[in-house]
């Protein structure tokens, strides 16, 4: 070959090619093509005919022979047109392409010279076909089988496939095999049917199964078939079962949870402090608003008969909330954060939404909580600017600081402490290279010891520690710990304050103190053996009081129920003293009831169950919440709702204020004949909630202990029955929602109840 048809010379005229063909064909050169192109130096080079590498990669282009034929002679006619020194090698380029043109043309016609096999073209298919085929034996012996299905069914040759007992070491189930063999007698074929097989590794799979009952000349009955490997399908088809029964069973959890979350709202949605909407997920329209939403965006409830939820949005937030609400069906609870909304006038803000969707039979209803952020990005630069002052202050005073994630890991060292021991701050925030700083090696030892305990609960005060600097010298601390939450999304850490010692008398001192905290820790160690085993106890008590409730509960509902029924059925037929002995039961029953309920809540109280949820609520929509909860409650009960400030903003827990004055009332009830009164009572910033009765009172002891469980007050020795936990409980509650009760009381003169809001504004 002449030096004009140079392998690399062929190579860039090839990309050429591909390139001339990219721009001027309107579907350009196909992946399959080019990497055919790319195939034709090797072959002009060595002047080597086409043979079934080259076939094989033809036949991935999946185009017919016209097509076939006419990119080959483009190509020759482009490398003919790129040869202008040599007559020779033109002609050499000619005569390949006119013999591989003449053999595909061969092969596709099926027209092939005398000294080609007729059973090529089938053995090519069979030997080299992407799934598993066979010829077996009707008895159950393979007699051939391709390279595929050798790897589908994990042996390491054909000659080992070839020596199986397909029913009983190929198929997993024999009857499925026996199954097929009667349908080839029956109908000749049996096509596509379902078996599990058994690789040679021992795993299983599922494969489908097309073949066919053929005779030879010599009256022999063969099996040929195809296996078709979708052991992936099928596992892929259990899990999806799996993931869709799954969310059928979290959407029956969200109806659930989205009713529950709607008999809230109905309670809590006119004393929401955020604007709160609801609207009909059909035409999007608004429907339901609270006063804040109002308040906020300035239109009036008339406006509600025509308002969609689009009008309170921005253009650019709308277009971000719509595709979101375009779905209802996959989610129930979701949130949408920054989103421009606009007021009446066309005041803009920037809010965050949460969003509830309430699926009935009606149609789907979309709950939306509206949270202006304009007052908490002023909060949010607030506190970043003051954390970088805290920052500034810890990095400059003049002890040792080192802060612990809650995962055990360094999260800062104060520049005092790295200028004191000399090493940077990268490696002094390594914890493997700080443990190597301790010189004493019970203390190294005891390092992870130590950060472990301290992460479980445990702090230290005065424990002495040795650390060596970068210049070997030896420095003498005392550790002193204290929990931290550094309110990055990490786990509660804790912060270690290091304070240097530079006296003998002074070390001395902390080392015995050291082992003073040894044994005191030893004794730590017992105690919480016993408060565990005293916890244990106490469990099993309160299983007990909870266990005596429900029982006692029941019965008790159920002869208050029928002692009723028997007081309206023998009404005429009673005397006045028989029915007076009635009123007698149907009273201490109902005491007795009040009892159980609070002995319920008081054993939540000490189990922690009861929390709070403080939100910022107006007094007006305070005021109306409580005298909606109170107002059927008794005759002798009267609210005075009057307040000079209605638009005052103060910080509580409404559900739990209503508990809180539930527990009074029925108390003042109970001790006292007369009237009884809730009100409010505004003192310049200061607004307290309170309860007042005209009852017997209570004398300077009694008053001191009232708040105390289970206190035997005068009330009681005079015949009031009770077990003392009403005010126990109320005392409890205001604690929780973060202020205190205030009782104020004289014998014969009444009692007040007083609590006061806190953050109020």
């Amino acid at each position: 070959m002449e030096p004009s048809l140079q392998r690399d010379q062929l190579l860039d005229w090839i990309e050429q090619a591909i390139a001339t063909f990219s721009e001027s064909d309107l579907v350009g050169v196909s992946k399959q093509w080019q990497a055919v192109f790319r195939m034709l130096p090797d072959y002009l080079v060595e002047n080597r005919p086409v043979d079934d590498r080259f076939r094989w990669q033809i036949e991935t282009t999946n185009d017919g022979l016209p097509d076939i034929v006419d990119r080959l002679q483009r190509v020759r006619r482009f490398l003919v047109s790129h040869i202008k020194d040599s007559h020779a090698a033109i002609i050499q380029v000619i005569h390949w392409f006119d013999k591989a043109e003449l053999t595909l043309v061969e092969r596709v016609t099926g027209k092939t010279s005398v000294s080609h096999s007729l059973s090529e073209p089938y053995e090519t298919i069979f030997f080299h076909a992407r799934d598993g085929m066979y010829i077996s034996t009707v008895e159950g012996q393979f007699v051939h089988c391709n390279d595929a299905l050798v790897k589908m069914l994990k042996y390491q040759s054909a000659n080992d496939l070839l020596a199986l007992d397909i029913a009983s070491q190929l198929y997993v189930d024999q009857s499925e095999r026996k199954v097929m063999i009667e349908h080839l007698f029956e109908d000749g074929f049996f096509d596509r049917h379902e078996l599990r097989f058994q690789c040679a590794d021992g795993s299983e799979g599922v494969a489908l199964e097309s073949c066919y009952l053929v005779e030879s000349r010599s009256g022999m009955r063969y099996v040929v078939g195809m296996l078709l490997d979708v052991t992936d399908d099928k596992e892929t088809e259990i899990q999806a079962k799996a993931y869709i029964s799954s969310l059928e069973f979290q959407a029956m959890e969200a109806g659930i949870y989205a009713n529950r979350e709607s008999r809230r709202n109905e309670t809590l949605q006119e004393v929401a402090d955020h604007p709160v909407i609801v609207a009909k997920a059909t035409d999007l329209s608004i429907h339901i608003a609270n006063q804040a939403f109002l308040k906020v965006f300035g239109h009036r409830k008339k406006d509600l008969e025509s308002l969609q939820l689009k009008d309170i949005f921005s253009e650019n937030g709308w277009m971000a909330l719509f595709p979101k609400l375009s779905d209802l069906r996959r989610r129930n609870r979701f949130h949408v954060r920054e989103i421009g909304c606009v007021s009446k006038n066309g005041n803009e803000f920037i809010a965050t939404l949460s969003i509830m969707i309430h699926h009935e039979s009606s149609g789907a209803q979309i709950f939306i909580q509206i949270t202006d952020l304009s007052e908490n990005k002023i909060l949010r630069q607030d506190c970043q600017a003051l954390r970088q002052q805290l920052d500034s202050v810890v990095d400059s005073a003049s002890i040792g600081m080192i802060a612990f994630s809650g995962d055990g890991k360094v999260s800062f060292i104060n520049r005092y402490l790295r200028h004191a021991l000399g090493f940077s701050k990268e490696r002094m925030r390594n914890p493997d290279f700080l443990n190597e700083l301790f010189t004493i090696p019970e203390q190294r030892l005891k390092f992870n010891k130590y950060v472990h305990a301290i992460l479980a609960g445990r702090h230290y005060k005065e424990l002495p520690i040795s650390l060596r600097t970068r210049s070997n010298e030896t420095l003498d601390f005392m550790l002193k710990t204290m929990p931290m939450d550094f309110r990055d999304g990490s786990l509660p850490g804790f912060l270690a304050f290091m304070k240097p010692v530079h006296s003998d008398s002074e070390i001395q001192e902390h080392h015995e103190y050291a082992q003073a905290l040894r044994v005191r820790d030893e004794q730590v160690d017992a105690v919480q053996d016993q408060m565990t085993e005293l916890e244990l106890q106490w469990g099993k008590l309160i299983a007990l009081m909870d266990h005596l409730i429900e029982d006692l509960k029941s019965p008790l509902e159920v002869i208050s129920g029928f002692s009723a029924l028997l007081r309206k059925d023998l009404a005429s037929a009673l005397s006045s003293s028989q029915l007076e002995d009635f009123t007698i039961i149907q009273t201490n029953l109902a005491i007795l009831s009040r009892i159980l309920d609070q002995a319920r809540e008081f054993e939540k109280l000490l189990n922690h169950q009861t929390t709070s949820r403080l939100i910022e609520i107006s007094l007006e929509s305070l005021a109306l919440y409580l005298e909606e909860s109170f107002q059927n409650m008794d005759s002798r009960l009267s609210i005075d709702t009057s307040l000079s400030r209605p638009e005052q903003i103060v910080t509580t827990d409404p559900l739990l204020l209503e508990s809180t004055f539930r527990q009074l009332i029925e108390n003042s009830l109970q001790f006292t004949k007369g009237p009884v009164q809730l009100s409010f009572n505004e003192e310049g910033e200061h607004v307290t909630l309170q309860l007042e009765d005209e009852g017997p009172g209570m004398n300077a002891v009694d008053l001191d202990h009232a708040q105390e469980a289970f206190y035997a007050d005068g009330n009681r020795e005079r015949g009031n029955s009770g077990m003392g936990l009403g005010l126990a409980l109320a005392s409890h509650y205001c604690v929780l929602m973060g202020s205190h009760l205030n009782l104020h009381s004289s014998v014969k003169k009444g009692t007040t109840a007083q609590f006061e809001f806190t953050q109020s504004r």
